[in-house]
């Protein structure tokens, strides 16, 4: 299989359908160059594992950013749109998507829809083509700064029963009747920061726990 073993994308982590993507492994290897920071970026790299899948995947991207562990392929302005949001109440559960980019989308249990749970998991050519399969084109790219506004909103959602709604009997009725469902852009027209400085490669001294 392409996305087992020993291949040209990477090296499949000992955990479920996580392959370190080229990017992260350049960084990986900076961490010879200094013992303290290898330590703390080593500490990190033990824990990592553990937050893919229980954190939203800006989360886990700003605190591979903090421990210097950005992927290489992504540029450091957060107003860039480089990163990848599934509009779930679209989604169609086909598989496609999860099936193609194995290291960065994820379908979620509750109601079966595809989730990026670590951005650029997977090289940029293995997404673009998973972007591609999508059936109803329910994949965008998205900013740093948007996509924490919609995995925050997405949250408040599963939260308060919003999912539940959109996911289930208005999702159907709205296909039914050929209407689109709410517009996955709207949690942004309250504002998105502007701020191109969120994903900054971190001090020296950043990084200690």
């Amino acid at each position: 299989s392409p996305h087992s073993g020993w291949t040209d994308k990477g090296i499949r982590y000992r955990s479920p359908h996580w392959l370190i993507s080229p990017g992260l492994l350049a960084a990986m290897s900076l961490l010879m160059s200094a013992p303290r920071v290898v330590a703390v970026k080593a500490s990190y790299l033990q824990k990592r594992d553990s937050l893919i899948g229980a954190v939203d995947s800006h989360e886990l991207l700003s605190a591979d950013s903090t421990h210097g562990l950005l992927p290489s392929s992504l540029s450091r302005d957060s107003t860039l749109p480089q990163l990848t949001y599934v509009d779930e109440s679209r989604c169609i559960g086909c598989r496609y998507c999860a099936e193609i980019a194995r290291s960065t989308f994820r379908m979620e249990a509750e109601f079966g829809a595809a989730r990026v749970f670590q951005q650029s998991g997977d090289t940029a050519d293995v997404i673009a083509e998973a972007i591609d399969c999508c059936p109803v084109d329910c994949i965008h790219a998205v900013s740093f700064n948007e996509l924490e506004v919609l995995e925050r909103h997405r949250r408040g959602m599963l939260a308060g029963g919003g999912m539940a709604a959109a996911q289930g009997a208005g999702k159907l009725a709205a296909r039914a009747e050929g209407r689109d469902t709410a517009n996955w852009r709207s949690p942004l027209r309250d504002g998105v920061s502007r701020d191109r400085s969120r994903l900054d490669e971190p001090p020296s001294s950043a990084g200690k726990e």
